[in-house]
């Protein structure tokens, strides 16, 4: 089984019903939870950049810490 020390997602949820989203959401924070992984995810979802520890949040260009 691989262990990857980054993973990049890319609206990981986007097009998915809210029942799979948040099941995919909750594999991902348990990726990097229990496996070290630096998790980036972007996307445009505010429920789903909720659930993680730090979000920044670009605006006109900048970026700042949401």
């Amino acid at each position: 089984l691989l262990h990857p020390s980054l993973l990049l997602c890319d609206e990981p949820t986007g097009s998915l019903d809210h029942a799979t989203a948040e099941g995919i959401v909750d594999l991902l924070l348990e990726l990097q939870r229990e496996g070290g992984t630096i998790l980036v995810a972007a996307t445009h979802s505010r429920e789903l950049a909720g659930r993680f520890g730090r979000r920044l949040e670009l605006r006109d260009g900048l970026c700042f810490e949401a």
